[in-house]
């Protein structure tokens, strides 16, 4: 049996909002944030960003995320997981995905997501 990471709460809380689809997970961005997600142009600012997620997540209806690693390094913090999407045709698909957040006390200033966004759309 696997040993389940060590997720710091601030963390945890983030993805669990994002996964119970609560408006609460963008209080975390900054004004200033920068977001890239998946094969999406880079997004500056938090409108732009939550632009770029709202675009991202017409193809599903729900998210599951499952840690698999968290690391980390000063200011930044490295996750590893298991992203299961409910398509809106109600299929699902799981995927491995990779996170890099690096914060400004509580908020974050960047945000990368490195998946495959073509699964979404098969």
């Amino acid at each position: 049996m696997t040993e389940k990471p060590y997720v710091p709460g601030w963390l945890r809380e983030f993805y669990a909002a994002v996964d119970g689809h609560d408006p609460s997970a963008i209080a975390r961005f900054a004004d200033d944030m920068e977001l890239s997600f998946g094969n999406h142009p880079v997004a500056q600012g938090r409108d732009a960003a939550l632009r770029t997620l709202a675009t991202a997540s017409q193809a599903f209806t729900a998210t599951q995320h499952e840690f698999r690693h968290v690391w980390q390094v000063g200011d930044a913090t490295i996750c590893e997981f298991s992203a299961t999407y409910t398509l809106t045709g109600g299929a699902t698909v799981t995927m491995p995905t990779a996170v890099v957040i690096e914060r400004r006390g509580e908020q974050f200033a960047r945000m990368r997501m490195y998946l495959d966004e073509g699964a979404l759309s098969a």
